[in-house]
């Protein structure tokens, strides 16, 4: 006789729990933290236009003649140095002439006269002879070069037909800036100044735009170049530092040269009108 067969059912294997967590809610946000965001938002976007304003600004004021900016410098465009205070390296107070310095009493009354062109000049207009391009620093002191690259996209200044006013735009009227200037070329040539009775070709303002005025601009300038600083820097309420040689002039509330400094060679700007025998410029050869 054959044993009943038993079925025998493998015993029953349960799936192994999967937790499920509950989707996580996120608190929602408070009236102060919408506010918050808000702000920000708004800020973010103040700056953005802020920065599309400065760089596309375009003057609105005086037109720029030479006869503005020789007459609104008056004497002081034949010194190298008008100041309140000019403090020179002993190795170098005798390579410089008395009557190129205007300091003391008389440099400061100077200096305070040229607060009013430097603001006219910040807000000029172009004009056949002269070109005024406005460079806006912000608060890191970066500048941006949007207007000078348009005119020359290497940003090497061709003086071959006009003369330059560069307007250096501090984001606040206390920072402070470095500078070295930008090169130059006449006739496809480097420009390069050797000699005291040459006319310079570009004046440096250093300027601030407060609540869509410009004002005076009252930090620190530190000039420093590695080919040597070209032109007329013009800063009547801050502080400059020369650290490089200088072919121009500097015109600030106070003036320092360092101690690595060489050479200072007075170049006046806009001597006269630019023709060939009075303004050509001795040159170099070209790289």
């Amino acid at each position: 006789t054959q044993a009943p067969q038993t079925e025998t059912s493998a015993p029953e294997t349960q799936a192994p729990q999967t937790e499920t967590s509950a989707p996580e809610t996120q608190a929602p946000q408070t009236e102060t933290e919408k506010a918050t965001e808000k702000e920000t938002e708004k800020e973010t976007e103040k700056k953005k236009e802020k920065e599309t304003e400065a760089s596309d600004r375009v003057n609105d004021g005086k037109k720029i003649e030479e006869s503005t900016i020789t007459s609104g410098l008056g004497s002081v465009r034949t010194k190298l140095f008008a100041a309140d205070s000019v403090i020179l390296p002993d190795t170098l107070k005798e390579q410089v002439g008395a009557d190129w310095i205007l300091d003391g009493t008389d440099g400061k009354a100077a200096i305070d006269g040229l607060s009013g062109l430097s603001k006219t000049l910040a807000n000029g207009q172009s004009t056949s002879k002269i070109e005024v391009i406005n460079l806006y620093a912000d608060k890191d002191g970066k500048l941006d070069t949007k207007q000078l690259e348009k005119l020359f996209k290497d940003k090497v200044i061709d003086v071959t037909d006009q003369y330059f006013v560069v307007n250096i735009i501090a984001a606040k009227k206390n920072q402070t800036l470095s500078f070295s200037g930008y090169a130059m070329k006449n006739k496809g040539q480097n420009v390069s100044y050797i000699k005291a009775t040459q006319a310079g070709d570009i004046l440096y303002n250093f300027a601030t735009l407060e609540k869509g005025k410009y004002q005076a601009f009252e930090g620190t300038v530190n000039l420093s170049s590695g080919s040597g600083l070209q032109g007329t820097f013009l800063a009547p309420k801050a502080t400059v530092t020369v650290g490089s040689n200088l072919s121009g002039a500097v015109y600030a509330k106070k003036v320092t040269v360092t101690d690595g400094v060489q050479k200072l060679l007075r170049v006046a700007y806009i001597k006269g009108a630019k023709d060939e025998t009075e303004t050509e410029a001795v040159t170099e050869t070209a790289t």
